[in-house]
């Protein structure tokens, strides 16, 4: 999210819209953006204020957990996927897994690649390889194949 500014560049309140006296309110549990609120409105909205940051904590600690599975896995050796771009027929996946500066791609089914939201975050090429063909990819990417 975004925040509103007057022309002179003061900070605008997301409740109301007023400037002057706005300050940037933090999630409490540091997970979504702050909320800029002007002190009328922290006064006013202060007693529903946690109800906004319902989720945040369990939100954060999953974040925070996934964050630190990568690390051991990178201690361990075994790269981690950062991304996946589509062939031109759109049919194949060309998913590059990193570790470090070093970056490993493979190419499988695009079926199969779209099922890594069933997989642990950041999953491995052994974690794929549970179920699809992961075929190497030349070391040298080339965009016009995409």
């Amino acid at each position: 999210m975004g925040y509103t500014y007057t022309r002179a560049g003061g900070l605008c309140c997301d409740n109301c819209g007023t400037s002057g006296g706005v300050r940037k309110v933090p999630c409490p549990h540091g997970w979504c953006p702050s909320t800029a609120l002007c002190k009328d409105c922290r006064t006013k909205l202060k007693p529903t204020m946690h109800t906004w940051h319902i989720n945040c904590a369990a939100n954060s600690a999953k974040a925070t957990a996934a964050s630190e599975d990568r690390l051991r896995k990178h201690a361990a050796g075994m790269p981690t996927l950062c991304s996946g771009l589509l062939t031109k027929d759109r049919s194949v996946v060309h998913a590059l897994f990193e570790i470090g500066n070093t970056v490993i791609g493979y190419y499988m089914p695009r079926t199969d690649y779209d099922r890594r939201n069933d997989l642990p975050p950041y999953p491995t090429p052994d974690d794929f390889k549970a179920f699809t063909t992961l075929t190497p990819a030349p070391s040298s990417f080339n965009f016009a194949d995409c």
